[in-house]
């Protein structure tokens, strides 16, 4: 599964991003993050990032 995360994840959108990962969870082999678009990413908020 390939994710495309764009414009910015922080503190709201991180649960977003974590609401996404988790609704697919299961129904996937591998993942890729897809980050080109990706204008900022905050710091806090890499849990999401270490969690999945």
């Amino acid at each position: 599964m390939t994710l495309i995360v764009e414009c910015r994840v922080d503190t709201f959108t991180s649960q977003e991003l974590d609401r996404e990962i988790n609704d697919e969870q299961g129904n996937f082999n591998s993942l890729i993050m897809d980050f080109t678009n990706l204008e900022y990413f905050s710091s806090s908020r890499l849990r999401v990032l270490i969690v999945t």
